[in-house]
């Protein structure tokens, strides 16, 4: 047996006839006997020798080569390669009858004496494979990921390298194999299912317009063996066959933290950065978002690439806090539902929709744990109004009790004066939750303020301090206080313009010199 020609030679005692050879008839097996038989290939076809002779060549089909191969333990030396038969194997020259017709096998007088199982019969020579495999074919499916290598002949699974395989989209790119799952039956063909990563990394070169004919693959020398160890010879192939990505992607899950107002979506493959549309997303307290009680569309927001399927939605300011400013909205994950969002895989795939009425929750909500801060401050002591801007939505009421004035930036023994809100006359704030806080000064406070002559009468002898417990934003976390020793300077100062009025007088006469009274009371 000639395992590289692929040609069995039988030789018998006396010539035979070379046309009644029936080749399914041999059966080639790793042992004399069946009981210890393991592996074990019954012919199927193949040509005999065209001349009688004492020899007869039968060169084998191609499809059993490649079966008598994918036996482990089936010709792989002269100790595991035996053969047996019945007699109607073949006949010798007695085979044809007196009126020159080849009679029936079961009519021949000299058939072939039978070799059968228990004393299957050991090869005389035995030549071991020595012919490199040659990848032939090859098709890639966009779809499921699958890579189909098929090679001229049968190649051993275990010993595919995925690593020395390398795929190419003609003028976009190339991915070298990290691994993947490999069909684990030894035959001409072997499957490679790609490994998530690498098939990622593929999608994001792909186009719609990808087809066989602009997709390669390279399989390096000694990516994989045959049955007998011989390396494969390397090749580089245009696909023969390619099946482009059809399948819509998918939100697996999002993450949304409230704190550092970001947006984490996770997808279910590659998506095309920059087809991510912030201002698609829409949030709503309840799953059914017609139904919800709050929902906010996003106005704005930009897009940050953490890998190929994950991304992160930076929310706007404005956004953020018009969500928080709706109390009910995002407030916990039971209130958080997203719906509507826009993107497209590189193959043109839009996102699987997520509709308003089916909005998909939160996998982790984030709240909100940064404490809200004054940004800055305005005093108008014409209107009488102090106006207090927030670092974000916080939740009423202010406590004007909270709110201190001071004449210097660093104040131990500086002029001061803390709002009141007692005796009906005081300073109040009636703003809703919002960034933006006006608080009317009273009357009162405004009378005492004007009493200190160094505070508030210029830019540089105004400044704002203000206690925790003035205020807290939407989730609860109490204000950034702004202590005496870092007041924060007013941005704009507008100074008292309105003169001042007499309301009314009274006046006391009693006789005598120096004793009348004239008491004058003014609007301020």
């Amino acid at each position: 047996l000639d395992m590289s020609a692929g040609v069995l030679s039988l030789t018998f005692d006396e010539t035979v006839r070379a046309n009644t050879l029936d080749v399914s008839q041999l059966v080639l097996q790793n042992f004399g006997t069946s009981q210890a038989v393991i592996n074990q290939v019954q012919l199927t076809g193949g040509a005999g020798s065209s001349a009688d002779s004492t020899v007869i060549n039968v060169t084998l089909t191609t499809a059993d080569l490649n079966s008598i191969k994918s036996q482990v333990g089936l010709a792989k030396s002269s100790s595991s390669t035996y053969l047996r038969f019945n007699s109607s194997l073949i006949s010798d020259m007695n085979s044809y009858n007196t009126s020159g017709a080849l009679m029936p096998v079961s009519q021949r007088v000299n058939k072939v004496v039978a070799i059968l199982d228990g004393s299957a019969k050991l090869v005389h020579t035995f030549v071991k494979d020595a012919v490199a495999p040659v990848l032939v074919i090859a098709n890639y499916s966009m779809q499921t990921g699958r890579l189909t290598l098929q090679f001229s002949e049968t190649v051993s699974s275990p010993t595919l390298n995925t690593s020395a395989i390398l795929l190419t989209l003609v003028g976009m790119g190339s991915v070298q194999l990290h691994g993947g799952s490999v069909s684990t039956t030894n035959s001409t063909v072997l499957a490679v299912d790609l490994m998530k990563s690498d098939l990622d990394q593929l999608k994001n070169f792909t186009w719609p317009s990808t087809g066989a004919a602009n997709m390669s693959v390279q399989l390096f020398a000694g990516g994989v063996q045959d049955m007998d160890t011989n390396a494969v010879l390397g090749a580089t192939l245009t696909m023969s066959a390619y099946v482009p990505d059809t399948t819509a992607p998918v939100l697996v899950q999002y993450d949304l933290n409230m704190t550092s107002a970001t947006i984490t979506l996770s997808f279910s493959e590659t998506i095309l950065f920059g087809s991510i549309v912030p201002t698609s997303i829409t949030f709503a307290n309840a799953a059914n978002g017609p139904a919800a009680t709050r929902s906010k569309t996003l106005t704005g927001g930009w897009v940050e690439s953490v890998s190929l399927t994950t991304f992160i939605v930076h929310v706007s300011v404005a956004d953020m806090n018009e969500i928080k400013r709706l109390d009910l909205l995002c407030a916990d994950a039971n209130s958080t539902y997203l719906s509507g969002l826009v993107a497209f895989d590189p193959s043109g795939n839009q996102l699987a929709a997520l509709p308003l009425a089916a909005g998909q929750r939160v996998h982790i909500f984030g709240p909100d744990v940064a404490p809200p801060e004054i940004v800055s401050f305005t005093l108008d002591l014409n209107a009488a109004v102090l106006v207090v801007t927030f670092s974000e939505t916080v939740r009423p009421p202010l406590l004007a009790p909270g709110l201190t004035l001071q004449s210097a930036g660093a104040c131990s023994a500086c002029s001061s004066f803390t709002l009141a809100t007692s005796g009906g006359f005081g300073s109040i704030s009636t703003s809703p939750a919002g960034t933006v806080y006006t608080v009317n000064l009273g009357i009162t406070d405004l009378n005492a303020l004007q009493l200190i002559f160094t505070l508030a009468v210029s830019n540089t002898t105004t400044f704002l301090r203000a206690t925790t417990g003035t205020i807290a934003d939407m989730a609860g976390n109490a204000l950034v206080p702004l202590v005496a020793s870092a007041g924060l300077p007013v941005s704009a100062l507008t100074p008292d313009r309105n003169w001042p009025v007499p309301s009314n007088y009274n006046f006391s006469y009693t006789p005598g010199p120096n004793e009348s009274t004239l008491l004058l009371t003014f609007s301020k």
